[in-house]
Order: C-alpha cells, then sequence, then structure tokens
C-alpha cells in the first residue's frame, strides 16, 4: 500500500492540490518530517495490537490503507529532498526493523496475533525479512544508478 502512495504521487496526483513537494517543503525540510512520519506509521502497523484490530474493525482496517498509501506518498517526498547519508539512515532503520520483525515472527513459537494462525505468522515473517532485503537493495541500486549517471563513481 505504502507503494501505491509512491506511485499515485509520481504518476498524477503530485500537482493536485499543492501535494507536490515545493508547497510542503517547509515543513519537510531534508525529507526529515516525511521519514518521520512514514517510520512511526510503519513501526505502528507492525505491532500485534494493531494487525489484530485492523482485521476485527472495518473502519481500523480503512485507517489502514490510507496512512499506508499517505506512508509512501511521504517517502517519495523525503527520497527526493534528502541527501544520501540521511536517506541512509532512514532506510537503513527501516531495513533492520523490517528483517528483526521478521525473523522474530518467523522463528517464535507463540501466537502473537489472535486473527492469524501460527503457519500464517511464520509465513508472514518470511515475507517481511525478504520486504526489508529487498528494500535496500532497490535503494542500494536507486542510489549507484544515480552517482553513475552524475559521474560521482569516476575516478578524476
Amino acid at each position: 500500500m505504502a507503494a501505491g502512495g509512491w506511485w499515485l504521487l509520481g504518476n498524477g496526483i503530485e500537482g493536485m492540490n499543492g501535494l507536490n513537494g515545493r508547497h510542503l517543503g517547509p515543513w519537510n525540510q531534508f525529507g526529515l518530517t516525511g521519514f518521520l512520519a512514514s517510520q512511526l506509521i510503519a513501526a505502528y502497523w507492525m505491532l500485534p495490537l494493531a494487525i489484530n484490530r485492523a482485521v476485527v474493525l472495518p473502519s481500523v482496517d480503512a485507517l489502514k490503507f490510507v496512512s499506508l498509501i499517505a506512508c509512501g506518498a511521504m517517502l517519495k517526498m523525503s527520497i527526493e529532498r534528502a541527501p544520501a547519508v540521511l536517506q541512509l539512515f532512514f532506510v537503513g532503520y527501516a531495513v533492520s526493523m523490517l528483517i528483526s520483525v521478521g525473523a522474530f515472527l518467523a522463528t517464535t513459537d507463540r501466537r502473537l496475533c489472535n486473527a492469524y494462525a501460527l503457519d500464517s505468522q511464520l509465513n508472514a515473517g518470511g515475507g517481511v525479512m525478504a520486504l526489508g532485503i529487498t528494500l535496500g537493495g532497490a535503494w542500494a541500486w536507486r542510489l549507484f544508478r544515480g552517482a553513475r549517471s552524475s559521474g560521482h563513481l569516476m575516478p578524476r
């Protein structure tokens, strides 16, 4: 869902109602506010209590859907504004959080979410770890591709 927000912002809604980064720039200096907000949103929706509520209550599920789309939009704006070192800090934190939570879900013998069976939890743990690894690899590839095209990787 966060990827959906990223895609929507890049493919059409960016110019609508002043949603683009130029109008929101003062509150998102160097992408810090967007990174912090998206980290908090993602961390909250990883909690077993939040997952249970989203499964049981349709209003909470709708809030999850909207907040994760907003998370993706904030990430897109923040990545575009942030220097590579700041990106490394937040992406590194997100990747380590995803891998550690995924490993915990995949290796525990206790059911953490009442809404899911233990097998589903173990599968979700593997998926969360794969998501973390993919996110880290995609970010590194994007950064390397940008540095290579700008000539920053060439010796002088």
